[in-house]
């Protein structure tokens, strides 16, 4: 469960950086 979750975290963090 953490691990799916972990990922989608840190897809959405990188999504934000980039479009920051």
């Amino acid at each position: 469960m953490l691990l799916p979750t972990f990922q989608s975290f840190c897809e959405c963090v990188g999504d934000l950086e980039m479009g920051k």
